[in-house]
């Protein structure tokens, strides 16, 4: 072995800050968006929140993203990502004048206090990340406050505050007794029948049948709390106590044969389980509900389907004029530091206009593509690929993969996430292909409209496809089902 030097010639792929930038971007969701864009604003004091007047104050926007049309250059096949902008592409956005009927609901129903008059964008002073609704009192809160006004002994009130923390969301138990027991001790030691004693007294505090074990016992325990005189009472004990796994499969009838009772008492009997609640704690549950924010719109004007983009102050941002005044006037360091501000700004308002850009010419491929599902619904929705998509606009798969990523489309049938329009799909004969999707809608219809005393098997469901068309197999049929959350046959069966 001895040393020397020698010349290789190799390839790397490599992406350079801005590319990288850019694609961060692209592939963030609205809120996670409006997340980086304040970072940004916090970490680079020449970045400003474009003001709705348009004040002066800041370059225009055509000189923030000046000097940057290099900088997104990169070896690898995501380098076509600024093909985007290759064509002039005017992507408008949506306001409360052109949207008159939405009214922007996702954002008042964040916001009770959003008023959807005006420009339809928010008060200067009302940011939506920091809105935050006022914790209300949770399940255990509630019932420590009922133990609070229980005469029990110092013994049981322990037992009871133990099993009052290992509640889960719904208010079930479903921790054993040793368990409970080795969290007392040595303090208390108990036995198991003084933890049963005080877990029967917690299943009588409001909400009624908290603290069970499992969904029998819970139901048995409302019923005990009913008044003795309501009809078909005993039957419906019977039921959740006999036959509670066998409900959702078994017909009327069978089931007052079981009892030896008259089938109309059975019904009531049914109709009173229905009324108890098989999730007593679940009402207590404080976690806040996470709002979807669309990223764009789908509005029909002259007979077309045209797509609006999502108009958000927090999304519009601007450079500061006084401190790119600073960068050309200040100190050594103050310009260095500047400039190096200035340049990072300019980059993130490029990767801005670029992702407006794509994301306006890639939704409105879909758009074009699916315009039949935006008329007749669901089942009306054709199979479509990336690479189709990708093929139309001349960009790479992945580059479509990181648009649709976690976006949000408002349209007459509802807030539908971009990436549900791509499906592969089944030869429909002369009315064309079917996407996977409109097979799955078409399945849900099938059985909605079904008798209830002959429920469609996944077979004859098959068969049934397949006389309009559509060749689908049987386990398909069954995968589409389950994901529709439906029942199979045998438990979707009533008398």
């Amino acid at each position: 072995m001895r040393a020397g030097l020698e010349l290789r010639l190799s390839q790397q792929l490599r992406l350079s800050p801005q590319l990288r930038q850019a694609l961060k971007l692209l592939q963030l969701s609205q809120v996670e968006l409006e997340v980086e864009l304040r970072e940004q604003l916090e970490s680079n004091p020449v970045l400003e929140v474009a003001e709705p007047d348009g004040e002066s104050g800041s370059d225009d926007s055509h000189e923030a993203g000046a000097d940057s049309s290099d900088t997104l250059a990169g070896d690898d096949h995501d380098g076509d990502f600024e093909a985007a902008t290759a064509e002039p592409v005017s992507p408008q956005t949506a306001t409360s004048d052109d949207l008159p009927e939405l009214q922007f609901a996702s954002e008042s129903a964040a916001d009770p206090e959003w008023s959807g008059s005006g420009s339809g964008r928010r008060d200067s002073d009302d940011d939506p990340i920091d809105r935050a609704a006022a914790p209300g009192d949770d399940l255990q809160a509630h019932l420590y406050w009922q133990l609070q006004l229980s005469p029990i002994s110092d013994h049981d009130r322990a037992i009871a505050t133990a099993l009052i923390e290992v509640l889960d969301i719904n208010g079930y138990l479903r921790v054993d007794n040793a368990e409970i027991a080795a969290t007392l001790a040595p303090d208390y030691l108990v036995e198991d029948d003084e933890i049963e004693a005080v877990r029967h007294r917690l299943q009588r505090f409001d909400p009624a049948g908290v603290g069970s074990r499992h969904l029998g016992e819970c139901l048995l325990v409302q019923l005990d709390l009913l008044d003795p005189a309501t009809p078909a009472l005993a039957q419906a004990r019977s039921l959740v106590a006999e036959h509670l796994e066998q409900l959702p499969r078994t017909g009327r009838d069978p089931l007052a044969k079981k009892l030896d009772c008259d089938p109309d008492l059975i019904d009531q009997a049914l109709e009173l389980i229905r009324s108890l609640d098989p999730k007593p704690g679940a009402r207590f549950d404080t976690t806040p509900p996470e709002y979807i924010q669309p990223d764009a719109y789908v509005v029909q004007r002259d007979g077309k389907w045209q797509v609006l983009l999502h108009e958000d102050r927090a999304l519009q941002l601007r450079i500061n004029s006084g401190y790119l005044a600073m960068a050309g006037s200040g100190n050594r360091e103050t310009r260095t530091y500047l400039r190096g501000c200035l340049q990072e700004a300019r980059w993130l308002l490029k990767a801005l206009e670029q992702r407006q850009i794509t994301l306006f010419r890639v939704a409105s491929a879909i758009v074009e593509a699916q315009g039949d599902f935006l008329e007749q619904g669901p089942q009306a929705m054709r199979p479509l690929l990336l690479k189709d998509i990708a093929g139309k606009l001349g960009l790479h798969e992945s580059t479509i993969s990181r648009t649709v990523a976690r976006k949000y489309l408002h349209t007459p049938r509802g807030l539908v996430e971009l990436r549900h329009f791509f499906s592969t799909g089944y030869s429909g004969g002369d009315d064309g292909d079917a996407a996977a999707t409109a097979v799955r809608a078409l399945i849900g219809e099938l059985i909605g409209a079904e008798d209830p005393a002959k429920p469609l098997s996944d077979q004859a469901l098959a068969n049934l496809l397949k006389e309009r068309g559509l060749k689908v197999a049987r386990r398909t049929v069954a995968k589409y089902r389950e994901q529709l959350r439906l029942a199979p046959s045998h438990e979707r069966r009533r008398a």
